[in-house]
């Protein structure tokens, strides 16, 4: 039997109703980003990255942009993707969309963080060491699985769970602290813990008791 060529696949030819029209792209980018001085397509690739669920291809296809093969068509937009003012226009619209639920964001993602940086491997198995079904495990702890694994053990393939790095979660909580509070003055913190935490940092940096540099954490008024 003979070996047939195998031909690539090329994108299908989008019709003008697919392609977003400069009038259309302000529409769905309210925004004056006038000083990044985005072309045409460009504009258009950012309007059609931020509202047709963040697919860079067709966000390719939609700014008018052309490729012979979806794998040509990939590589340009993810050049795209990488210039500055692309980035930055992304990063306005984003912040415009988020800004109503930024402070219940930040309370969930810390809470993520905090369970992350917490948990017990016991969570996830039983006592005699097998491990708990997906259902099995209290729905509060599942952001902690980061994948499922399969291992060979002595000739016998065991199942396990992939869990996050603690260490990362706490670092993720401890920048927080030290970089959102501190810019807002540390006020917010409480008497108590605001020590507790400058406290925690001078060890870290062996920084000794006697004369030590404290975190500039600042009241209201500027002072310490």
């Amino acid at each position: 039997m003979e070996n047939l060529p195998i031909e690539k696949k090329k994108p299908k030819k989008k019709k003008k109703k697919d392609i977003l029209s400069l009038p259309e792209a302000k529409k769905l980018i309210p925004l004056d980003i006038s000083d990044l001085q985005l072309n045409g397509r460009e504009f258009r690739y950012v309007a059609g990255y931020c509202t047709n669920g963040f697919n860079q291809r067709k966000a390719y296809y939609e700014a008018g942009y052309k490729g012979k093969t979806n794998a040509i068509a990939d590589s340009r937009a993810s050049e795209i993707m990488s210039r500055d003012r692309i980035q930055e226009a992304i990063k306005r619209f984003m912040e415009v969309i988020i800004k109503p639920y930024r402070e219940r964001l930040e309370v969930l993602l810390l809470d993520t963080y905090y369970k992350r940086a917490f948990y017990k491997v016991s969570d996830f198995y039983h006592e005699d060491g097998k491990r708990k079904e997906l259902d099995e495990i209290d729905k509060d702890l599942i952001v902690v699985i980061d994948g499922i694994e399969e291992k060979w053990k002595e000739g016998v393939k065991v199942v396990e769970y992939k869990l996050g790095v603690r260490s990362e979660s706490l670092r993720t909580l401890w920048e927080y602290v030290f970089n959102v509070y501190r810019k807002e003055g540390g006020s917010s913190l409480p008497e108590e813990s605001r020590k507790r935490i400058e406290d925690i940092f001078n060890r870290k940096n062996g920084l000794t008791q006697e004369g030590r540099k404290m975190i500039p954490f600042h009241n209201k008024g500027g002072k310490r």
